[in-house]
């Protein structure tokens, strides 16, 4: 416990740090109040200041859904604008761009979908699948 308060005395990018959460959405002072943790309540108490603190000061570029801290320009935003200046050579996501709806992607709240490192791939598998149930399926 001695290197934590330590690492807590210096500051460095621990606001930051504090605030992060797993991907089970836990942060450290939650990793620290379990009853496995053999941190004491002082810990557990500065590192939920910490983290309430970033929060707080990064309020206007986290996801309203879940927190998470947003990309100023995601992905999806990227090849979007991509798409509108006729850069874009895939023909099934020029026809995705094409159409209004792909805006609403376009909002934090769905940060984790337009920053996947795979989204062209994925956009093309389902703009290819969508298309062709359209054309099969009666109306």
């Amino acid at each position: 416990e001695d290197l934590i308060w330590r690492l807590l005395a210096r500051r460095a990018a621990v606001e930051a740090s504090a605030a992060a959460r797993s991907e089970t959405r836990r942060s450290a002072a939650d990793y620290a109040e379990e009853k496995e943790s053999k941190r004491s309540p002082e810990v557990v108490q500065l590192l939920r200041a910490l983290e309430v603190a970033e929060v707080q000061r990064t309020a206007a570029f986290r996801c309203p859904e879940c927190g998470d801290l947003v990309k100023k320009r995601p992905l999806l935003r990227f090849f979007s604008e991509r798409a509108e200046k006729g850069g874009e050579d895939n023909v099934l996501l020029r026809r995705f761009f094409a159409q209004p709806c792909h805006r609403a992607w376009l909002e934090p709240r769905y940060h984790q979908i337009n920053d996947a490192r795979q989204i062209r791939k994925e956009l093309s598998e389902s703009v290819a699948l969508l298309e062709e149930l359209r054309d099969i399926l009666p109306e």
